[in-house]
C-alpha cells in the first residue's frame, strides 16, 4: 500500500516537474522577467537560469519515469524541491505573497500562498520516503508501472485543471 503511494507521488511529481519544464521552455521570456526580479539577475544570467531549470525539469522528470539513475535523480529533485520550498517560505515571510511563483510559465499564474509552500513541502516528503525506502528496488511489474503511470498523468492533470480554475477565478474577483 505504502509503495504504491509512494510510486504514485513520484510519477505524479516527475509529471509536474515535466510538464512545467515544458511551460516554462514555451514561455522562457516571461519565466526570466521572473528571476530577473526575484532573484536580481542580469538579463543574459536569467534567461540561462530560466532554460536550465526548465531543462532540468524535464530531463529529470522523464529520468524519474524510465528509472534512469534512479537514486541520483531523486537526490537532485529533492534538493531542487528544498530549494524551492525554502524560495517559497522567504517570499512568504516577506509578506510578498500574492506573487506569481512561475512554476508553470504564463499558462497557469499560480501565487505564492501557504498553500503553494505545504504543496511543496509535501513532494520533499514524497521524494524524502522515496529515497529511504529504495525506490530503485520496489519491484514493478510492466502492466503495474503502465497503471502508476497512467494513474500520475490524470492526477497531475486534475491538479492543473484545479490550479487553473483557482487562478480564474481569483482573476474573475479582482475584476469585481
Amino acid at each position: 500500500m505504502w509503495e504504491t503511494i509512494i510510486i504514485v507521488g513520484c510519477y505524479f511529481i516527475s509529471c509536474l516537474l515535466i510538464i512545467s519544464g515544458a511551460l516554462k521552455v514555451v514561455s522562457v521570456q516571461k519565466f526570466s522577467a521572473l528571476l530577473i526580479n526575484s532573484l536580481k539577475l542580469s538579463n543574459k544570467l536569467s534567461l540561462v537560469f530560466a532554460i536550465a531549470i526548465s531543462l532540468f525539469e524535464i530531463i529529470v522528470g522523464a529520468m524519474i519515469l524510465l528509472h534512469l539513475f534512479i537514486e541520483i535523480v531523486l537526490w537532485c529533485v529533492l534538493t531542487f524541491m528544498i530549494a524551492v520550498t525554502v524560495f517559497v517560505a522567504i517570499k512568504l515571510f516577506k509578506g510578498q505573497i500574492e506573487e506569481s511563483c512561475g512554476c508553470y510559465g504564463q499558462f497557469i499564474d499560480e501565487k505564492i500562498s501557504y498553500s503553494k509552500l505545504l504543496t511543496n513541502v509535501f513532494n520533499v516528503l514524497i521524494i524524502t520516503t522515496a529515497i529511504v525506502i529504495d525506490f530503485n528496488s520496489i519491484n514493478i511489474r510492466f502492466d503495474e508501472n503502465i497503471i502508476y503511470i497512467i494513474s500520475s498523468i490524470i492526477l497531475t492533470f486534475l491538479y492543473l485543471l484545479l490550479l487553473k480554475l483557482k487562478s480564474f477565478y481569483s482573476s474573475m474577483d479582482q475584476l469585481n
